[in-house]
């Protein structure tokens, strides 16, 4: 790709990308099961490749030609991707995935000033952005024999994505973010035509700063969050032409810092005319998103299907105050009132043909109003057409 405005010098950007895989994969029947491989990337990032910035004459500070060369980049990486499952005949399945990724970037272009406007003679001007980032992923599925019509899978992860600037001037935005999440999905089929699910989540991510000195001041501790999550579903087939089913979504998540000690002036935590409370985690925003989904569907002759609901949702978002010292609800909350009324249809020929269509409105009145916020009410149509040949 080539493209860059204002001049015809600047209109000479490439970016090229390379990417070699070398994959495996046993067969799906075997009780025992694998699939996996490697990967190699390469990227070369040149935002003046076709001009020689030293037969140029030396722009004055403000110019953006030597800074464009400036993020040129050279981009490395190699990583690994297994994926192992193991079946029993009794119904227990454990599946076992890992990925580990090394991306290695390098800003080699720089220039040494001479004496001009806005410069000091002999001074060296580099792209200090020299990064590794390293990125682990662990995440295992537990799945139970069925009894009674009831089908249980547990699983869990954790994620370790490290981020280090090799030069000293970036040294401190070297940190680590570590992810945790855990689920349950629980399907019920007391009948044929009748479905139920619950699905539950929970995730929480932290970041730690390698120096912690060097985000006392001003004061700027790592964040934290995290996530609960619940979708109950309820799906009633009571003709084999005629379906309702609902959803109950509920997400609960919080985001904020780590209050940690190392992240304080020592001479503030031993000033006995202060009271610091330290190493705790102080959520600064948090929400309760809630959504309700009603829908009935209608097939005609197997290849056309009709469906009409609507959903309504409530967001409770809140932010802390430090004057109020309390949570205080933001406009940024969908509020009390979100409908949105939908009817749909799909129809398939027998070549390979789709044709869908979705006609809904959505009404928005943020906070019921309290805070003047506008009242949304609009319509949107969607039409899809498709050929596979």
């Amino acid at each position: 790709s080539e493209a860059y405005p204002d001049s015809n010098i600047l209109r000479d950007h490439r970016n090229r990308k390379h990417t070699l895989n070398l994959l495996a994969k046993a067969d799906s029947i075997m009780t025992f099961a694998y699939s996996g491989g490697l990967r190699i990337h390469w990227e070369y990032e040149d935002y003046l490749h076709r001009h020689n910035l030293g037969s140029i004459p030396e722009p004055d500070k403000g110019d953006s030609l030597y800074w464009a060369g400036l993020r040129d980049y050279r981009e490395t990486g190699f990583g690994m991707t297994h994926e192992v499952t193991r079946n029993w005949r009794s119904g227990w399945k454990v599946r076992y995935f890992f990925d580990v990724y090394r991306e290695k970037a390098l800003y080699p272009f720089f220039f040494i000033t001479r004496e001009s406007s806005g410069w000091t003679h002999g001074d060296t001007v580099r792209n200090d952005d020299d990064h590794y980032w390293i990125t682990l992923q662990h995440t295992a599925d537990l799945t139970l024999p069925e009894f009674l019509r009831l089908h249980v899978v547990f699983s869990g992860g954790y994620a370790n994505n490290s981020s280090l600037f090799t030069k000293s001037t970036r040294s401190a935005g070297n940190n680590r973010t570590r992810t945790y999440n855990l689920g349950v999905t629980i399907d019920y089929e007391p009948t044929d035509k009748l479905l139920l699910r619950e699905i539950a989540k929970a995730e929480a991510s932290v970041t730690e700063y390698s120096f912690p000195a060097f985000h006392r001041h001003p004061f700027d501790p790592p964040p934290y969050s995290r996530m609960f999550s619940s979708v109950t579903k309820a799906r009633w087939r009571i003709t084999p032409r005629v379906t309702v089913q609902g959803e109950l979504e509920e997400v609960y998540w919080d985001d904020g810092y780590w209050n940690g000690r190392s992240y304080y002036d020592p001479d503030t935590l031993f000033d006995t005319t202060a009271v610091v409370k330290t190493d705790y985690y102080a959520v600064s925003r948090k929400s309760l998103d809630s959504w309700l989904t009603l829908l009935g569907r209608f097939v005609f002759r197997e290849r056309l299907s009709v469906s009409a609901g609507s959903k309504f949702g409530n967001v409770y978002y809140r932010e802390w105050d430090s004057f109020r010292n309390g949570y205080v609800e933001n406009a940024l909350g969908i509020g009390p009132l979100y409908v949105e009324p939908f009817i749909e249809a799909r129809a398939t020929g027998e070549n390979g043909l789709y044709l869908g269509g979705r006609i809904k409105r959505v009404v928005h009145d943020p906070l019921g109003g309290l805070n003047g916020e506008a009242r949304e009410d609009y319509w949107e149509v969607n039409l899809v057409c498709t050929l596979l040949f």
